[in-house]
């Protein structure tokens, strides 16, 4: 039985060994596969059969996971809106001295985003990290529909309700 071993080092990588898991059971028709995982250990994936291709897992800088964001979450919104979501996150990554992706992970923040990413989402990225002063710094949440139970609302953009930090 041959083992391959995919070392978990960050919640980040975590999230894509998940995708990197469904992949392999797809690619290899849903063969019997067991995830074994131990905190700050490698977690061993063990199959029945040979895997002769070497499956990469990409890395995405904070930039993309912000785009793949914008995308998940607000791709059908004006570009204001789009510069307001990224706004926000780089406020909790400032924040929080986190990632984008620790960010993107949490439980009752976006699912990971990995379809095409528009340009115009990049081009949002890039005015709200040249334009730090177009929203507060303290805007840390975004929902639809309505304002979180939590926070101060602060502005609706499009079909977001944007939030600041509350004391």
């Amino acid at each position: 039985m041959k083992k391959i071993i995919i070392a978990a080092v960050t919640i980040v990588e975590v999230g894509l060994i998940c995708l990197a898991i469904f992949l392999i059971e797809s690619a290899l028709n849903s063969i019997d596969v067991k995830v074994i995982e131990v905190q700050a250990h490698p977690i061993v994936i063990e199959e029945e059969e040979e895997i002769e291709e070497t499956i990469e897992i990409p890395v995405r800088s904070d930039v993309d996971v912000i785009a793949a964001t914008i995308e998940g979450e607000g791709g059908n919104q004006p570009l204001v809106g789009k510069v307001a979501i990224a706004a926000t996150m780089l406020n909790r990554m400032d924040y929080t001295g986190r990632s984008a992706e620790s960010i993107a992970l949490e439980a009752y923040n976006a699912y990971p985003y990995y379809g095409p990413v528009s340009e115009e989402s990049y081009k949002a990225v890039e005015i709200a990290m040249n334009n730090r002063d177009l929203f507060p710094s303290d805007m840390m949440y975004f929902r639809a529909d309505h304002y979180h139970d939590f926070g101060v609302p602060y502005c609706q953009i499009g079909d977001h309700y944007f939030s600041i930090k509350g004391e």
